[in-house]
């Protein structure tokens, strides 16, 4: 089963156990929590930064195209492994039946 992995290196690489999937790789999150969006008052928690990238990711058909590509594949992040992040909506997206 593909999991999300946390990175412990520093550079931003896929390795062959993981393709890495953080910033400023193709599938990065551009919403980063305490970030201050136009329109909105305060800073992005975390589960806003997660839901903007999983409407990103419905408005840009060839960000979902390269999402569907990591099926089967482990995922790399510096986030933390307890809290949500943008990569496992990838992780979802990527496994999720295909119709």
């Amino acid at each position: 089963m593909p999991r999300r992995v946390r990175c412990q290196e520093h550079g931003y690489v896929s390795r062959p156990t993981y393709e890495y999937v953080g910033r400023p790789s193709r599938l990065g999150n551009p919403f980063a929590i305490g970030m201050k969006v136009a329109g909105r008052r305060g800073l992005l928690t975390c589960e806003e930064a997660v839901m903007l990238f999983a409407w990103r990711v419905w408005e840009h058909p060839s960000l979902l195209a390269d999402i569907r590509a990591q099926r089967g594949k482990d995922i790399g992040c510096f986030c933390g492994l307890r809290q949500r992040c943008h990569g496992d909506v990838i992780l979802e997206l990527a496994n999720a039946a295909v119709s």
